[in-house]
């Protein structure tokens, strides 16, 4: 890693604050420095392009653990109501095959195999070739409990997540999230895909949400949209579990949100981002702390 161009290249103190201060986007929030990571087959690498992640705020993200409904183990849902018919919406883990998000790692097509992504189940799966998974992960993914399972797979699932919103009824999903932590500059990572319904949405609480289409997801391979954004939230709070910030939602087909909906979400991340931004994550110990108290969702 080369630095000679950091000092010269990186925001000064004054510059940064400037820049806070106009609560600009969360790119021009921290830069990276312009160095070079080389490999040992000789190639380089701009840093700008690499990034390490932090610890996954999202607890139960591989969704191995359930209930006896399928249920993601610290995972709910929650209606938020003022006034008229209220919401509805229901989370449910199921098989990485479902929708294609990966395929059965074996030579020849299974029999029954789905014609289609669409139609792709536990028990019908889809078959993208010999000995490849699919494009999400190709080798070893969630399926190491199928009649199928990867190379070097484990045993995870993906969610489902079904519902019907309303004019004055808002149906959320909340993660198995960690208690304390101080939003600022996050990254939200993960694959999606929308079958029903207008769009999704993950709420920061307040500021810069992420909202994607059903036009977007469609346009992605067999329809599942890898998320890797940067989101600022512009209202800083330190209850990272609240009931009101961190969800997903789900809009109907209606130009005002109202209607069914179905989307698949898959291997769900959720990082603080450093440089300038006003962030701060608790220790080890404060978060199995909390997770034994009940304070926190984290699933364990």
């Amino acid at each position: 890693l080369t630095i000679a161009a950091a000092n010269a290249t990186y925001l000064t103190t004054a510059a940064a604050n400037a820049t806070y201060l106009t609560q600009a986007s969360a790119a021009a929030r921290f830069q990276a420095i312009n160095g070079t990571l080389r490999f040992a087959d000789g190639t380089t690498q701009n840093t700008a392009a690499v990034t390490t992640l932090p610890p996954n705020l999202i607890s139960n993200s591989f969704m191995n653990l359930v209930d006896a409904n399928n249920v993601p183990t610290g995972w709910s849902t929650y209606v938020y109501t003022t006034s008229g018919t209220a919401a509805t919406i229901t989370i449910q883990a199921v098989s990485s095959y479902t929708q294609c998000f990966e395929g059965p790692y074996v030579d020849a097509k299974p029999a029954g195999a789905a014609a289609t992504c669409g139609a792709a189940t536990a028990a019908n799966p889809y078959w993208f070739g010999v000995y490849n998974c699919g494009p999400r992960i190709w080798r070893g993914g969630l399926s190491a409990s199928s009649s199928y399972p990867g190379w070097g797979s484990l045993t995870g699932r993906i969610l489902r997540v079904t519902g019907r919103r309303e004019a004055n009824s808002h149906p959320t999903v909340q993660m198995a999230r960690q208690y304390r932590a101080l939003s600022d500059v996050m990254l939200v990572r993960g694959w999606i895909k929308i079958i029903t319904g207008s769009g999704v949405r993950f709420n920061s609480e307040y500021g810069t949400d992420f909202t994607l289409t059903k036009n977007q997801t469609d346009a992605a391979p067999d329809g599942w949209y890898q998320m890797n954004e940067v989101l600022q939230a512009h209202s800083q709070i330190t209850n990272f579990n609240y009931i009101h910030a961190h969800f997903w939602t789900g809009f109907g087909a209606s130009s005002n949100g109202v209607g069914d909906f179905e989307f698949y979400l898959a291997l769900p991340y959720v990082g603080m981002v450093g440089g300038l931004a006003h962030t701060w994550v608790p220790s080890i110990m404060d978060v199995v702390r909390d997770s034994q108290s009940g304070a926190s969702s984290f699933a364990g």
